[in-house]
């Protein structure tokens, strides 16, 4: 994949009056989007032994986003089909980093990877 190319084809594409999108249109429905988008591509490239930081990158802003509140403490909806899950697995955490990667690690398809050391080292370092 080139990703100037991908990134100029979104710019591109964002660039259109037409296409209203806002950053919660994008985020939402997360349990449903991350698992195909990128916790396989995500466990095919830390099988092969290659970078992974830019898939824990995307999981980790996605487990800040799940926090449901905003750098100026506003809380939000997460507008996803787990939201009463994730509240409930939020509910036992205690705040850190570390725990939340475990906690939400905990969501149906995170298992897959919730167990792999590198993976939840990474995640936790972005987030």
């Amino acid at each position: 994949m080139d990703f100037n190319t991908h990134k100029n084809d979104l710019l591109a594409r964002y660039a259109y009056p037409e296409i209203a999108h806002e950053a919660y249109q994008i985020i939402m429905d997360g349990t449903e989007k991350l698992p195909q988008r990128i916790l396989s591509p995500a466990a095919e490239v830390l099988k092969a032994g290659q970078d992974i930081e830019p898939f824990a990158f995307a999981v980790a802003a996605w487990m800040q986003f799940a926090l449901g509140v905003s750098d100026k403490s506003e809380s939000y909806d997460l507008r996803d089909p787990a939201d009463d899950r994730i509240a409930n697995l939020l509910s036992y955490c205690q705040g850190t980093a570390a725990d939340v990667v475990s906690v939400l690690g905990q969501l149906g398809k995170f298992r897959a990877l919730v167990d792999n050391i590198i993976w939840t080292g990474a995640v936790t370092r972005h987030l």
